[in-house]
C-alpha cells in the first residue's frame, strides 16, 4: 500500500469520524468528576486540594472513579456499529466504489480509532495530575488501549456479524461479567464454568486494569489472554466482512 492508495486516501476521513468518538471519555469526564471536584475545591483553595489530605485523596477517588467509567463506556462506543451502520444506511455502496478491499478498510479503521482513543484518554490523567494530583499515566494508558482492544474487537465482530447488533453485544457482555464473578467466587461448576471461561475475558480486564493503576505487576498470563482474545475476534470479523456480502 502506497500513500497514494485509495485506502490512504481514506485515513484522513476515518481519523475525522473516530475522533469525536474517542473524545468522548474526556467530555464525561469531565463533567463527571470536573462538578464534584470543583465543588471540593470551593470548601477551599485549589492549593489546599494539590496538598496531601483529605480534600486530594477525595479528588482522587472521583478521578479513579468516573475515569474507569470513561474508559468503559468510551472503549464501548468506539466501534459501535462500524460495519452495520454502513450496511444499513448504504454507505457502503459509494465507500467501497474505489478499488478498496472493505476487510483492509475496516481494518484501518479500527487502528485509526483506537490510536485516537489512547492519545485522547492521555488528556484525563495528564490533565488531573496537572491540576490536582499527579496519578498513573502509562498504566491509564495500557489500560486504554486494552479496553478499546478488547470491547472494539467485540463489538466490531457483532457489527461484521449482524445488521442489528446492539442488543447481541450488550447480552454478551452482561452474560459475560455475571458468570466470570460468580466463577471467579467459585460458584460455578461443569458447563457454566466453562461457559465463564469461554466468554470474553472481561473479569480478567478489569482485573488487569485495577493492578495497573495500583502500579503493580499484572500475570502475564493475563494480558495475553485478553490480547489472544481480541485479537481472535478482530480476525474472525474482517473474515466475516470478507466473506459475507455487504448488502444484507
Amino acid at each position: 500500500m502506497t500513500l497514494g492508495s485509495p485506502l490512504a486516501a481514506y485515513a484522513r476521513f476515518q481519523a475525522r469520524d473516530a475522533l469525536l468518538k474517542a473524545l468522548m471519555p474526556v467530555g464525561l469526564f469531565l463533567v463527571l468528576a470536573g462538578l464534584p471536584i470543583y465543588t471540593l475545591a470551593q470548601r477551599s483553595t485549589l492549593a489546599a486540594m494539590r496538598a496531601p489530605g483529605t480534600l486530594q485523596d477525595g479528588a482522587i477517588r472521583i478521578y479513579g472513579e468516573v475515569m474507569t467509567l470513561a474508559m468503559t463506556l468510551g472503549a464501548i462506543v468506539l466501534m459501535s456499529g462500524l460495519a452495520s451502520l454502513d450496511r444499513e444506511r448504504g454507505h457502503f455502496r459509494f465507500l467501497f466504489s474505489r478499488p478498496v478491499a472493505p476487510w483492509r478498510f475496516y481494518l484501518q479503521q479500527f487502528v485509526i480509532a483506537t490510536v485516537l482513543f489512547v492519545a485522547c484518554f492521555a488528556l484525563i490523567p495528564v490533565g488531573f495530575g496537572a491540576v490536582v494530583a499527579a496519578v498513573p499515566v502509562l498504566p491509564a494508558l495500557g489500560s486504554a488501549a486494552l479496553y478499546a482492544l478488547l470491547y472494539g474487537s467485540l463489538a466490531f465482530l457483532f457489527s461484521a456479524l449482524l445488521n442489528r447488533d446492539g442488543l447481541a453485544f450488550i447480552l454478551v457482555m452482561i452474560v459475560s461479567r455475571v458468570l466470570q464473578q460468580l466463577d471467579r467466587a467459585e460458584q460455578l461448576s461443569g458447563f457454566l464454568s466453562g461457559l465463564a471461561n469461554a466468554l470474553p475475558p472481561l473479569q480478567a480486564l478489569d482485573g488487569i486494569r485495577t493492578t495497573w493503576l495500583a502500579e503493580r505487576a499484572v500475570t502475564g498470563n493475563d494480558v495475553l489472554l485478553v490480547i489472544g482474545y481480541s485479537v481472535g475476534m478482530l480476525a474472525s470479523a474482517l473474515v466475516l466482512i470478507r466473506q459475507k456480502s455487504l448488502a444484507r
